[in-house]
């Protein structure tokens, strides 16, 4: 089940290390957040022990980050930072000499009439004449994407507030410059606008008055599983508009119920398609305007079994630019991911690849161009009246492309002949065996057996190509690159990250010569610095977290672990484990068999990965607090999981959601608690949250022999109840196979229960509804079966708003655990 904390643009995609408030590990929702006036903590005066209040409500474990962008032409880092006063400023850092500027000074957010103007996020226009700034935002299901947009003129030094005087405060979405810094594009009350930037007039890109129809953004759905979001793209020269427009006509609404904000209760309502039901019709349309009109693409397929995932115009460089349209759709079994080609001036299309799997496939949100090879004429220059130079036209225009078709995931050059980028666009007859239209084909760039794990960016120039990858381990990441030129495939990559074990994260600059790496590893926190990539030279550490290492070095040590558990001849599974380490006093003698509780920490589903060598944050810190108190910790990625160890390893799962899940978990644990003899096997408990909590009860209802208690945080008990996208990527469709939703639902099993189980929901989850937990409730209850329930009121899925939520909500698991698996004292 998909979760708050991260969203996935591939299998197995990359994990935020900027965790500003300790973030949960990789697979849990939104670690709850830090409420604020903490109370003493009990352990306040003892640095080496942890407790709730320390984790969750004290200063020790904050982690430090800096709020930095790279510019999208020069190699120039932009710092928003706060004076000692707490206003916002704008800072320059030069690079690589990493000189300091203050570009806009506090006092110039500063209006007139004496409000300041907070700064949430800003963006600049391409000369850097007028600054954007997103302020007073509100949350939209997972982000605050709505709110108010300013706009600086750095020329006369006055603001102005965009939306027009008909805008109400809080109203606007998505603002975004056009390529010339003339105009801005925003959305406002599911319209899509174009204001100029220096007159202020606005003029409608698509409107309507019907309250099904969604223009420039998305529904729940395109936003929780296809990480859809800001729904408009410009031309490459700003004269015409792309756009996403959603009909939600005769999609399934659900309510939420708010029975605390008011006296009395209130709605929220919303589209949201579950499992079988009706989707939204999405369809794409460009607004010219120079001819202020609209053509819609013409892409084959009913709009409602088919996903719009993704658009892209061509590269500015190339003829045809702003002519032309890529479009990603994938069908609704998704295990195809068409690639169209568009004419904008008629909307005709035809497809030029089909990437198929017999599992899923996943969109790319991003294709990067690549230089032709060597050989081939350089592409045509356009002037700034989008006129071409008289350099010879390459033959094709190239992309890279990533793929599983050989079991592995690798680059691939996609090049498209040039003739497609002129001229009426019409049919040309059926795709090859390798899913392309003619004119189009598929080089490999990389081979072997390992995973590119995502694309981070390419030097358009030379074709050097950096990616994420972790040939020989599984729980790391690295930065490693290759030459897209070469005349055959790499097999072995060049490392660009150092040789150190944990993750590697990248933010690259649009040169490719320079980029902010973060790296941590299990137990270290976050370090961040300014690198060079082609000698990965350190410039600079921009922030190092050493106080909150230096805590961690104090506490009480840990034994901590990664292994490998074999639980049949074939597979292997990984985990990280972590146990009490023997007071020094005990004269190293052996640690008494079964003398140990093991807790087991599950995700288990498609969407993400726990075993990673990556810094965990509050929850890391939690699991840690558990051996203080006497507890061994263990997680598992059991096959399916997006872990890089081929298409094998991570689409075995297919269909048997909640049914292999579950198997394999209990299959790891039987193994580590025969490697490990000082773990009890009569004192197993497991926790997990979404999917993890899904798992949770699977493994409470199924493997009651095994696990003596749970707790299963935001589960779906009925995959029924779960979204479309999601569900049916790795189920399959209702229609092919019904029974297979029955089998992997923790509702099917409920009357396997026979053990403690704490059930923990928010009653306003949007995401996973409490609805769901509420039919297990009376399935348990029919079955005579008794548990424990916390529902948190007018909670989201990450239970993380209210004051004092976080701390009561682990100090309750705590103590359950406690109290049913028993630690020696």
């Amino acid at each position: 089940m998909p979760h708050n904390a991260l969203r996935y643009r591939s299998p197995f995609a990359l994990i935020s290390l900027l965790l500003a408030i300790g973030v949960a590990s990789t697979c849990a929702a939104h670690a709850p957040a830090v409420d604020s006036a903490p109370p003493p903590a009990p352990c306040a005066g003892d640095r080496e022990r942890l407790c709730i209040s320390r984790i969750f409500h004290g200063s020790d474990f904050n982690l430090e980050t800096k709020s930095l962008q790279w510019d999208e032409t020069d190699d120039v880092l932009w710092w928003k930072r706060s004076t000692s006063q707490g206003h916002p400023e704008i800072v320059r850092l030069s690079v690589p000499d990493v000189d300091e500027t203050i570009t806009v000074s506090s006092d110039q957010f500063q209006l007139p009439s004496g409000e300041r103007i907070s700064v949430s996020d800003f963006q600049w226009s391409a000369d850097h004449r007028y600054l954007l700034v997103f302020t007073n935002t509100v949350k939209v299901w997972r982000a605050n994407t709505r709110g108010d947009y300013w706009l600086l003129d750095m020329l006369s030094k006055s603001w102005r507030k965009l939306g027009g005087e008909s805008a109400s405060d809080q109203s606007l979405m998505f603002a975004t410059f056009s390529p010339k810094g003339d105009a801005v594009a925003y959305v406002r009350d599911r319209n899509l606008y174009c204001e100029e930037t220096a007159t202020g007039t606005i003029h409608t890109v698509a409107a309507s008055d019907n309250p099904q129809l969604i223009n420039g953004t998305f529904d729940w759905v395109y936003e929780e599983e296809l990480s859809l979001r800001r729904g408009f793209q410009f031309s490459p020269d700003g004269s015409k508009i792309a756009f996403w427009q959603l009909d939600e006509t005769d999609v399934p609404v659900h309510s939420l119920i708010d029975n605390t904000s008011q006296r009395y209760p209130s709605l929220k309502r919303f589209a949201y398609p579950k499992v079988g039901q009706t989707n939204a019709a999405a369809r794409i349309g460009v607004f010219d305007f120079d001819t202020q009109s609209t053509t819609w693409m013409k892409t084959e397929g009913d709009p409602r079994n088919h996903y719009l995932a993704a658009l892209q115009w061509l590269p500015k460089d190339v003829p045809g630019a702003n002519e032309r349209l890529l479009i990603q759709q994938l069908t609704r079994h998704q295990n195809e991911n068409r690639l169209w080609i568009a004419d904008v001036s008629t909307g005709n299309s035809i497809v030029l690849l089909n990437e198929t799997s017999p599992g899923w496939v996943l969109h790319q949100p991003k294709l990067y161009p690549l230089p032709p090879r060597s050989g081939s004429a350089a592409a045509p220059q356009q002037t700034s009246n989008n006129t071409a130079t008289n350099l010879s036209p390459r033959s094709t225009i190239d992309f890279a492309w990533l793929s599983e078709r050989t079991e592995w995931q690798h680059l691939y050059r996609l090049s498209i002949d040039a003739s497609y980028l002129s001229g009426p666009i019409t049919a040309r007859g059926a795709l090859d065996k390798n899913g392309c239209q003619q004119g189009v084909s598929l080089t490999p760039i990389t081979t072997g057996l390992w995973d590119v794990i995502s694309l981070d960016a390419v030097d358009p120039t030379s074709g050097r190509c950096y990616f994420t990858a972790s040939p020989s381990n599984a729980a790391t990441r690295g930065l490693y690159t290759c030459d897209a030129l070469a005349s055959a495939p790499i097999a072995k990559p060049q490392r660009v990250s150092s040789d150190q074990n944990g993750t590697f994260a990248y933010e690259i600059s649009d040169s490719t010569d320079f980029a902010l790496e973060t790296w941590s590893d299990f137990s270290t926190p976050p370090v961040q610095r300014l690198v060079r990539l082609d000698k990965r030279e350190v410039i600079k550490t921009l922030v190092d977290n050493a106080a909150v290492k230096q805590a961690l070095d104090e506490l009480k040590p840990v034994d901590h672990q990664f292994i490998s558990l074999t639980i049949d001849d074939n597979t292997s599974l990984d985990a990280w484990f972590m146990q009490p380490v023997p007071k020094a006093d005990s004269n190293n003698s052996p640690v008494a068999g079964k003398s140990i509780p093991l807790i087991v920490h599950v995700y288990g589903e498609p969407a993400g990965q726990t075993v990673r060598d990556v810094f965990g944050g509050q929850n890391y810190l939690w699991h840690r607090y558990l051996t203080q108190l006497g507890f061994a910790v263990v997680s598992i990625d059991n096959r399916g999981t997006a872990s890089p160890r081929g298409r094998a390893f991570r689409q075995s799962i297919y269909g048997k959601i909640g049914v292999l899940t579950p198997a394999d978990q209990a299959a790891g644990v039987r193994r580590l608690l025969e490697r490990f003899p000082q773990l009890d096997p009569e004192r197993v408990g497991v926790w997990g949250w979404s999917g993890g909590g899904s798992t949770t009860l699977n493994s409470m209802f199924r493997h009651s022999d095994l696990f003596a208690a749970g707790i299963a945080i935001a589960p779906v008990p009925d995959q029924f109840d779960y979204d479309t996208i999601y569900q049916e990527r790795y189920m399959g469709l209702v229609e092919d196979d019904r029974q297979r939703f029955v089998d992997g639902s923790p509702i099917t099993h409920a009357e396997g229960l026979a053990d403690p189980l704490l059930i923990v929901h928010g009653t306003g989850d949007d995401n996973v509804h409490y609805g769901s937990t509420e039919r297990l409730i009376n399935r348990l209850v029919a079955a005579g079966k008794q548990f424990r329930l916390m529902a948190y009121p007018n909670r989201s899925h990450s239970i993380s708003e209210g004051e004092g939520t976080a701390m009561h909500m682990r100090q309750m698991m705590t103590n359950f655990f406690i109290e049913h698996l028993q630690p020696a004292k």
